[in-house]
């Protein structure tokens, strides 16, 4: 199972990219491994040093890490970078063969979260280390 805190699903909507030439953001998730859950707790926003295009988000800002080593050192060890995020400029997004690429580069082996938000609603998966696993909702 899956918890997100509710400020992290405002961060993303915050994000939604409602205008036309509206360039894509993302960042990425921290939380907590909780047995066979993860519960995500803070999501980064796009800062400087980001780089965005209609399409297209390159997380390169140093700020990404910086937060997620500040939380893991609070939390005593226990928050972590926990996936990604990013934006889509369409109603209802789904994953683009580059992100399911990036995602396989970025993530070999090891469990994340990945979402993406798009102007109306919210893709959500579950990548294993190997394959990827669109997650359901339960409200």
């Amino acid at each position: 199972m899956i918890l997100i805190q509710n400020g992290v699903l405002q961060a993303l909507e915050s994000h939604r990219q409602l205008k036309l030439k509206q360039a894509e953001s993302g960042g990425i998730l921290i939380g907590e491994y909780r047995g066979e859950h993860i519960n995500i707790v803070e999501a980064t926003e796009p800062s400087r040093g980001d780089r965005r295009s209609r399409y297209r988000f390159f997380r390169r800002s140093e700020r990404h890490q910086t937060l997620a080593t500040k939380a893991w050192n609070e939390s005593g060890t226990t928050k972590t970078f926990i996936g990604d995020w990013h934006t889509h400029a369409e109603d209802h997004p789904s994953p683009s063969s580059i992100d399911t690429k990036d995602w396989r580069r970025k993530f070999q082996k090891r469990p994340m979260v990945v979402i993406i938000q798009g102007r109306i609603s919210r893709w959500y998966g579950y990548w294993d280390g190997k394959s990827l696993l669109e997650a359901g909702i339960i409200k």
